[in-house]
């Protein structure tokens, strides 16, 4: 999205009254102390695999991969689908087109080795 759409879209919206108050969960916050603590521990696993990084993920070669050449698979499916969202990040594309350009490829095991 250029500059001026940008301006313009904050200049319309401002216009209509519509206003975004982003709020982020942290669980230090006094705030967030009613927060059931299942939802706390949720919240703390979806932090960490937001924190974690490509290159600190998954296949690492040791005396162990010979017998399991799986992993170093899913660690390239996991390089497509990172080019994957940030070409939808880039193109700034909506909920949909999020869904159809990574869910298949998140799912394409899934039907395989579980919905059976």
């Amino acid at each position: 999205m250029k500059e001026s759409e940008y301006r313009e879209l904050k200049r319309q919206a401002k216009h209509d009254r519509i206003f975004i108050q982003t709020k982020k969960y942290s669980p230090l916050d006094p705030a967030n102390a009613h927060v059931p603590q299942d939802h706390k521990d949720k919240f703390a696993c979806i932090q960490s695999l937001g924190r974690t990084e490509y290159f600190n993920y998954g296949w690492r070669p040791n005396h162990e991969s010979p017998d399991k050449p799986w992993e170093q698979e899913n660690k390239r499916k996991a390089l497509k689908l990172v080019h994957s969202a940030a070409k939808c990040r880039k193109e700034n594309r909506n909920e949909a087109g999020w869904r159809n350009e990574v869910e298949s490829r998140l799912f394409e095991r899934f039907d395989i080795e579980v919905a059976w």
